[in-house]
This record gives structure tokens, C-alpha cells and sequence, in this order.
């Protein structure tokens, strides 16, 4: 667990400096783009450098169900980003509508878009037929039983 936590803790460390010393020398309007730039790089940078790790300590496994995990699920995290987007503009979230007007709205549009992405992104997950959520579910199921028709 020691090899993770050390692949985690450098790539926050480099990915910090990165950030704060490239902040200061952009437009401050630009500073969230090269956040999530550097940290969506440095996630696929962790993910080889763990990948390399797993393989040369416990041997090879299986990369093209891991990849077609990772594709399913995140076509499923799209899915469901976009059906909480409609709703956040439906609720006026983009024009200072509802979810605007005070923090009690805030936190109503907020609930509202994130059960309609996580009944989405359930959903998407069934549709696309991940094995993953299936495995994830079965323990919930036998414990909550109408959990079971979620699983299946």
C-alpha cells in the first residue's frame, strides 16, 4: 500500500508546484484551465506509473478489461454529466433562474441534479452492462433486496 500512496503524494506535490508556478505567469481566468490540465495529466501519468508497478511486482494482467472498464464508466460518468446539466438548466442555474435566488434553492438544485446524474449514471451503468457494477452490487443486494434489480 506504501508504493500508491508514494505514486499519490509525488504527483500532488509536482502537480501543486506546476500550478502555482505557471499561475503566475497567466491571466488569472486561465488558471482553472491549466488546474485541470495538469492534474488530468498527472492522473494518466499515476495510472502508467501504477500499471508498471502492478506488472513488474505481481505479473501481467488483464489491460483490455481494465480499458474497457474504464471506457464504459466513463461514458456513463458523460451520460450522467449531461443529464445534470439539462436539469441545472432547466432549474435556471445558466441564467440566474431558481437555482440562483437563495442559498435554499442552491441547495434544492443541487439535490435535484445530483439524484438525476446518480439515477442516470446507475442507469448508464446497467445499459453498458459494466461487469464491475454488478460485482459492486451483488454484496448491497443480499443485504437491501429490492437493491437486487439494480445488479442485474
Amino acid at each position: 500500500a506504501k508504493t500508491p500512496m508514494w505514486v499519490f503524494t509525488a504527483a500532488a506535490a509536482v502537480g501543486l508546484t506546476i500550478t502555482y508556478g505557471g499561475a503566475q505567469f497567466i491571466e488569472n481566468q486561465y488558471v482553472p484551465y491549466l488546474v485541470v490540465g495538469v492534474f488530468s495529466f498527472l492522473h494518466l501519468l499515476q495510472y502508467v506509473i501504477c500499471h508498471i508497478v502492478v506488472v513488474r511486482r505481481w505479473g501481467s494482467f488483464d489491460f483490455t478489461s481494465v480499458l474497457s472498464a474504464y471506457t464504459r464508466s466513463g461514458f456513463a460518468a458523460v451520460a450522467a454529466g449531461a443529464a445534470g446539466a439539462i436539469v441545472l438548466w432547466l432549474l435556471g442555474g445558466y441564467s440566474y433562474g431558481f437555482a440562483w435566488n437563495s442559498i435554499i434553492t442552491a441547495i434544492i438544485s443541487c439535490a435535484a441534479v445530483g439524484a438525476v446524474m446518480a439515477a442516470v449514471f446507475v442507469l448508464a451503468l446497467r445499459l453498458l452492462r459494466v461487469p464491475e457494477f454488478t460485482q459492486f452490487m451483488e454484496p448491497l443486494a443480499r443485504r437491501i433486496p429490492i437493491l437486487a434489480r439494480l445488479g442485474r
